[in-house]
């Protein structure tokens, strides 16, 4: 966040009021220079597509900037597994990787994440042979799973 002047703060309150949902105010709550996009997502539960929306509205009336994380960060961040997630399949990849073992099913992440069910399953597939589980997985028995028809 910026620092605001009383008016700019007046006008981004009406615009979370008017122009967003609820969601939106704890969003900027959460705006600390600490959090990325990832972290925002999971801690508000909107999905990234709609924290776009709202940075980019906000970010164009000079109420907040944001950089893209170094490659270093990244990988402190997430990991070296979740930087190989990052470099294939970008923020949807460490989304669905962070969103692992805190939802309680795959068609719950799916859900909540609002990413495309065919590029989720990918994302997955990859993260699978990424983390090198023994646990056989196939596209089939995750579209069982998720009562998606191929």
């Amino acid at each position: 966040m910026e620092n605001l002047t009383l008016l700019q703060r007046a006008v981004l309150f009406t615009d979370i009021s008017t122009k967003f949902d609820k969601r939106t105010s704890e969003l900027m709550r959460m705006i600390d220079g600490k959090r990325d996009f990832i972290g925002l997502s999971l801690a508000t539960g909107m999905a990234l597509h709609e924290i776009d929306a709202v940075m980019a509205y906000f970010g164009k009336k000079g109420f907040v900037s944001f950089r893209q994380l170094e490659r270093q960060e990244i990988k402190k961040n997430y990991g070296e597994d979740g930087f190989a997630i990052y470099k294939r399949y970008g923020r949807e990849g460490l989304l669905l990787y962070e969103m692992i073992g805190k939802e309680a099913s795959l068609k719950d992440i799916i859900l909540k994440s609002k990413i495309d069910p065919e590029r989720t399953i990918d994302i997955f597939m990859f993260i699978h042979k990424v983390l090198g589980l023994d646990v056989p997985l196939d596209r089939d028995a995750i579209y069982r799973q998720i009562g998606m028809k191929k």
